[in-house]
């Protein structure tokens, strides 16, 4: 426990994982401490792709799954409607109170099989002061472990509009190499790495050396996406430069592509 006013009194965190709700915030209770060899880690690891909703009442599931080498307290879901804006901190003369977010929906979500998959479902439309427009509606992915470490929040898209349907995609993807670097001296064996996202959903990555394709990495339909990873034998080649190509093509067919230079020696 931290109890960094000195007065053995500590306040449980509020269902967020973030700072306490109770008290004056000046201390908190189970707070974990420490490096990251020594910290259980907990990740959500997949967690749907963009979803497409029709405006109407309608029961939608909803789903993370989640890995950890501890054991797992809780996992929630949070959908936050357009142009949601969080509460703002109330201050008074003593003291800075931190109060509770309203106006999104919170969502526990439940492991039945004990397979690391959480799920839950939603109700569209029941609750017509919250629905009441359509457009990107946000679901934030939440999961703590017993041992009090938070994974990274990862999010998804709820598009509600008038027929549930995706609308016709001509926005290319996103595609980047991460490594190498362009312009780097290569040799022995390295990593041609690549990352690419979609604004409805990404089909595949190709990687290619000199025109030459290296790999073909297809994209599953749930999020993140992979990234596309080829390692290559510089021995092979001969020295001098060659163009690193990346390509990212989405379900519509719309292509992005970006190209770097290395130099085999």
């Amino acid at each position: 426990m931290i109890d960094d006013n000195h007065d053995e009194v500590g306040h449980v965190g509020g269902p967020f994982f973030g700072l306490p709700i109770g008290g004056d915030g000046s201390d908190a209770l189970n707070v974990w401490i420490g490096t990251g060899s020594n910290c259980p880690e907990t990740t959500v690891n997949f967690f749907p792709n963009r979803m497409y909703i029709k405006s109407g009442i309608s029961i939608k599931p909803i789903w993370a799954v989640v890995d950890t080498d501890s054991l797992i307290e809780k996992v929630y879901a949070t959908i936050i409607p357009p142009n949601w804006t969080p509460s703002e901190m109330i201050s008074d003369d003593e003291c800075s109170n931190l109060i509770e977010d309203t106006g999104f929906l919170l969502i526990e979500l439940h492991d039945y099989d004990g397979d690391g998959n959480y799920t839950s479902f939603f109700e569209v439309g029941l609750d017509p002061d919250f629905w009441n427009t359509t457009g990107d509606y946000k679901a934030n992915f939440y999961a703590r472990s017993q041992d009090r470490t938070v994974a990274d929040i990862q999010s998804t898209c709820i598009t509600l509009n008038e027929d549930g349907k995706a609308p016709p995609d001509t926005i290319p993807p996103k595609i980047s190499i991460l490594h190498p670097n362009a312009n780097a001296t290569v040799s022995n064996i390295i990593n041609i790495t690549a990352e690419g996202n979609d604004d409805q959903q990404l089909d595949k990555i190709q990687l290619l050396l000199d025109g030459t394709l290296l790999k073909e990495e297809v994209m599953p339909p749930y999020l993140p996406y992979p990234e596309a990873i080829y390692n290559l034998n510089t021995s092979n080649y001969k020295n001098g430069l060659y163009n690193v190509t990346a390509i990212a093509i989405d379900k519509a067919n719309n292509v992005k592509q970006t190209s770097i230079a290395i130099n085999i020696q």
